[in-house]
């Protein structure tokens, strides 16, 4: 549960608790962790998705001109058919992100956020992944689809 507190609220919790005998360095430690919450919550600290290792052999050549791209969307692929789809989008997100012409890492972002039998609802943030994204842009318009022209 995220609770969002205003700085004078702030500023009389942090009061209190250096009245229960908090040293200064504490009170440095605890200004430092709001400042992060607040730095992730504001989504001005954003991690990169790593290249993980050890995910099988299997891959799945798409029209991309970015090698890393590639091994994005085959990091997703293997992801996704491990079940874990939040890590599946996000290596299709940045393979997106590297190559904004890939139509199939926009699709491997529709596949993951969809329905699958261990939870077959689509939850509200899964569905707006997709809203507005280039995967409805290419469903259409298929010509822009490269990867469906070259099959």
């Amino acid at each position: 549960m995220y609770v969002q507190m205003k700085p004078k609220v702030l500023a009389r919790v942090t009061d209190a608790l250096m009245g229960l005998g908090m040293k200064p360095v504490t009170r440095i430690s605890w200004s430092v962790l709001v400042l992060a919450v607040v730095l992730a919550g504001a989504e001005l600290v954003e991690a990169k998705e790593p290249i993980f290792d050890g995910l099988g052999s299997y891959t799945r050549t798409v029209t991309t001109n970015s090698a890393r791209a590639q091994r994005y969307f085959n990091q997703g692929f293997a992801f996704y058919h491990g079940f874990n789809h939040g890590e599946a989008i996000r290596s299709f997100q940045e393979a997106a992100r590297l190559d904004p012409k890939c139509a199939m890492a926009h699709w491997g972002i529709a596949l993951a956020s969809g329905p699958h039998i261990n939870f077959p609802l689509v939850p509200p943030p899964a569905a707006e992944l997709t809203k507005g994204s280039s995967v409805r842009r290419l469903i259409v318009s298929p010509s822009r689809c490269t990867d469906c022209a070259a099959r």
